[in-house]
Protein backbone atom coordinates (compact mmCIF):
# COMPACT_ATOMS: atom_id res chain seq x y z
CA UNK A 1 0.00 0.00 0.00
CA UNK A 2 2.77 2.45 0.89
CA UNK A 3 5.75 1.71 -1.38
CA UNK A 4 7.80 4.62 -0.02
CA UNK A 5 7.45 3.14 3.47
CA UNK A 6 9.38 0.00 2.65
CA UNK A 7 12.25 1.94 4.15
CA UNK A 8 12.50 0.36 7.62
CA UNK A 9 13.65 3.59 9.29
CA UNK A 10 10.63 5.51 7.98
CA UNK A 11 8.31 2.70 8.99
CA UNK A 12 9.73 2.74 12.53
CA UNK A 13 9.42 6.54 12.66
CA UNK A 14 5.80 6.29 11.55
CA UNK A 15 5.10 3.77 14.33
CA UNK A 16 6.80 6.06 16.88
CA UNK A 17 4.78 9.07 15.72
CA UNK A 18 1.53 7.13 15.92
CA UNK A 19 2.41 5.85 19.40
CA UNK A 20 3.33 9.34 20.51
CA UNK A 21 0.05 10.72 19.24
CA UNK A 22 -2.01 8.01 20.96
CA UNK A 23 -0.13 8.54 24.25
CA UNK A 24 -0.58 12.32 24.19
CA UNK A 25 -4.23 12.22 23.11
CA UNK A 26 -5.98 9.88 25.56
CA UNK A 27 -9.40 10.73 24.14
CA UNK A 28 -8.40 9.11 20.83
CA UNK A 29 -8.63 5.35 20.78
CA UNK A 30 -6.49 3.37 18.41
CA UNK A 31 -8.15 2.05 15.27
CA UNK A 32 -6.42 0.40 12.29
CA UNK A 33 -7.41 3.27 10.00
CA UNK A 34 -4.99 5.54 11.86
CA UNK A 35 -2.13 3.56 10.31
CA UNK A 36 -3.54 4.32 6.87
CA UNK A 37 -3.89 8.01 7.68
CA UNK A 38 -0.34 8.37 9.01
CA UNK A 39 0.95 6.19 6.16
CA UNK A 40 -0.67 8.50 3.64
CA UNK A 41 0.97 11.49 5.35
CA UNK A 42 4.35 9.73 5.53
CA UNK A 43 4.24 8.71 1.88
CA UNK A 44 4.42 12.34 0.77
CA UNK A 45 6.17 14.17 3.60
CA UNK A 46 9.76 13.64 4.67
CA UNK A 47 10.16 15.47 7.97
CA UNK A 48 8.82 13.75 11.08
CA UNK A 49 7.39 17.01 12.40
CA UNK A 50 5.50 17.60 9.14
CA UNK A 51 4.10 14.06 9.23
CA UNK A 52 3.06 14.40 12.86
CA UNK A 53 1.43 17.82 12.48
CA UNK A 54 -0.46 16.83 9.34
CA UNK A 55 -1.57 13.54 10.86
CA UNK A 56 -2.64 15.15 14.13
CA UNK A 57 -4.69 17.84 12.37
CA UNK A 58 -6.51 15.23 10.30
CA UNK A 59 -7.16 12.98 13.30
CA UNK A 60 -8.13 15.93 15.51
CA UNK A 61 -10.71 16.88 12.91
CA UNK A 62 -12.05 13.34 12.63
CA UNK A 63 -12.10 12.91 16.40
CA UNK A 64 -14.53 15.77 16.97
CA UNK A 65 -17.28 13.56 15.58
CA UNK A 66 -19.66 12.41 18.26
CA UNK A 67 -21.37 9.06 17.95
CA UNK A 68 -24.57 10.80 16.88
CA UNK A 69 -22.69 12.74 14.17
CA UNK A 70 -21.13 9.53 12.87
CA UNK A 71 -24.53 7.83 12.92
CA UNK A 72 -26.02 10.73 10.96
CA UNK A 73 -23.21 10.67 8.38
CA UNK A 74 -23.55 6.90 8.04
CA UNK A 75 -27.33 7.18 7.59
CA UNK A 76 -26.89 9.86 4.91
CA UNK A 77 -24.29 7.77 3.10
CA UNK A 78 -26.50 4.67 3.19
CA UNK A 79 -29.45 6.63 1.84
CA UNK A 80 -27.35 7.73 -1.14
CA UNK A 81 -25.87 4.24 -1.51
CA UNK A 82 -29.32 2.62 -1.62
CA UNK A 83 -30.60 5.24 -4.06
CA UNK A 84 -27.78 5.05 -6.60
CA UNK A 85 -26.63 1.44 -6.19
CA UNK A 86 -29.80 -0.45 -5.28
CA UNK A 87 -28.62 -3.84 -6.58
CA UNK A 88 -25.38 -3.68 -4.65
CA UNK A 89 -27.21 -2.45 -1.58
CA UNK A 90 -29.62 -5.41 -1.73
CA UNK A 91 -26.72 -7.81 -2.28
CA UNK A 92 -24.91 -6.50 0.79
CA UNK A 93 -28.12 -6.78 2.83
CA UNK A 94 -28.83 -10.31 1.56
CA UNK A 95 -25.27 -11.39 2.37
CA UNK A 96 -25.52 -9.88 5.86
CA UNK A 97 -22.72 -7.37 5.29
CA UNK A 98 -23.06 -4.68 7.93
CA UNK A 99 -22.40 -1.05 6.92
CA UNK A 100 -20.56 -0.66 10.23
CA UNK A 101 -17.92 -3.04 8.85
CA UNK A 102 -17.21 -1.16 5.64
CA UNK A 103 -18.90 2.26 5.44
CA UNK A 104 -18.09 3.52 8.92
CA UNK A 105 -14.32 3.10 8.47
CA UNK A 106 -14.59 4.95 5.16
CA UNK A 107 -16.17 7.88 6.96
CA UNK A 108 -13.82 7.80 9.95
CA UNK A 109 -10.61 7.39 7.95
CA UNK A 110 -11.38 9.63 4.98
CA UNK A 111 -11.02 6.66 2.62
CA UNK A 112 -7.31 6.35 3.44
CA UNK A 113 -7.62 2.65 4.10
CA UNK A 114 -9.49 1.62 0.97
CA UNK A 115 -8.34 3.72 -1.99
CA UNK A 116 -5.02 3.49 -3.83
CA UNK A 117 -2.59 6.02 -2.38
CA UNK A 118 -2.73 8.20 -5.51
CA UNK A 119 -6.52 8.46 -5.28
CA UNK A 120 -6.37 9.18 -1.55
CA UNK A 121 -3.89 12.00 -2.10
CA UNK A 122 -5.98 13.47 -4.90
CA UNK A 123 -9.12 13.33 -2.76
CA UNK A 124 -7.33 14.89 0.21
CA UNK A 125 -5.97 17.65 -2.02
CA UNK A 126 -9.57 18.49 -2.84
CA UNK A 127 -10.47 18.52 0.85
CA UNK A 128 -7.55 20.81 1.64
CA UNK A 129 -8.12 23.20 -1.27
CA UNK A 130 -11.84 23.74 -0.91
CA UNK A 131 -13.44 26.26 1.39
CA UNK A 132 -15.50 23.59 3.14
CA UNK A 133 -12.39 21.43 3.41
CA UNK A 134 -12.93 18.11 5.13
CA UNK A 135 -16.64 18.92 5.36
CA UNK A 136 -16.93 17.84 1.70
CA UNK A 137 -16.43 14.28 2.92
CA UNK A 138 -19.73 14.38 4.76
Amino acid sequence: RFPKLRDKAKSIKMRELLSSYICTHPSVTYRPGLVSIIGTCASTLTQATDIYVTFSRIVDFTSIHTQSQLSKELATFLLIFRRFLPNLSRRFRDEGVSPNDWALPWIQNYLADCLPIECTLRLWDTYLCEKDGWGLHK
